[in-house]
């Protein structure tokens, strides 16, 4: 109850407070486009971030459902079905016998900050363990700068901070259209997992997405040492320059050690990526 929804239709906007059950009833003209929008609530999210709705009016009654679910937080083994279990949760299951370590496939990642600005993600076990990603590839055969993504990207205050799926999208769309390589996106959303029947797409991580598995590196590493314990690499090892998909300037972008770092990042440079994964 008491959140506002805003109704739009034609030149009309109209907001509405939700009673006591949560609802709210509005009427619109027979064949008239509308939207509808929830407010953002704090520690809450709808899911796929969708807080606005689109609709033609075509019937008598139409039922518009929006679900706030709380903030999740944690770093989650993920299997093939789209379970997700913590660490602790995983060792019972594992040394029980319900579950074996193979069976775990993803590790999710996500933080308040990552979940409020659509950027939870997931990293593949193997890739990582195995050190099977891409190496020396240049983030742009050109030292040119990117008109889609902020000049200097490394700020929450920043879009595509916690999204670099976005960034990368906009990034490979942009080296289209003016006839520039991108081969650290392009290697990276060129990769996909499936989770749970659904398709998650691979993408140059941002730097913001880094400093969330960097401040979590720790289980991630334990994860990755309990699930294969015959691997080779950790997160912390791999201390090789990363690019992200952030931006630093025109002739550089931000690439990942152990922190963010800009020096010597020109574009032309041959880095490592690591694919992370989101739908």
């Amino acid at each position: 109850s008491g959140v506002t929804i805003t109704v739009i239709y034609s030149s009309t906007t109209v907001n509405y407070t939700t009673d006591n059950n949560g609802t709210v009833t509005f009427y619109i003209p027979y064949g008239q486009s509308y939207s509808v929008t929830t407010q953002n609530r704090e520690g809450k999210h709808v899911r796929y971030a969708e807080y606005t709705q689109t609709y033609t009016a075509q019937s008598e009654e139409r039922n518009v459902y929006f679900t706030y679910y709380n903030y999740e937080v944690g770093i989650f083994v993920i299997t093939e079905d789209g379970s997700q279990y913590s660490l602790t949760q995983w060792k019972e299951l594992v040394e029980s016998g319900a579950k074996q370590n193979s069976d775990a496939l993803y590790i999710k990642v996500t933080t308040a900050d990552l979940a409020k600005n659509n950027g939870t993600f997931v990293i593949d076990i193997d890739m990582v363990r195995e050190k099977n990603y891409g190496s020396n590839l240049q983030w742009c055969d050109q030292n040119v700068q990117f008109n889609e993504i902020p000049l200097n990207g490394n700020s929450a205050s920043q879009p595509y901070y916690y999204d670099g799926l976005t960034a990368s999208e906009l990034i490979k769309q942009e080296g289209f259209d003016r006839d520039l390589q991108t081969p650290a996106v392009n290697r990276c959303l060129g990769l996909s997992i499936t989770i749970g029947e659904k398709t998650a797409k691979g993408f140059l991580g941002s730097t913001g997405q880094w400093s969330a598995l960097w401040a979590n590196v720790a289980e991630i590493d334990e994860i990755l040492v309990y699930t294969r314990p015959s691997g080779t690499y950790t997160m912390s090892s791999q201390t090789q320059n990363k690019w992200t998909s952030t931006q630093y300037s025109a002739n550089a972008a931000w690439y990942w050690t152990s922190a963010a770092t800009n020096l010597s990042s020109y574009k032309h440079f041959s880095f490592s990526v690591v694919p992370f994964f989101a739908f």
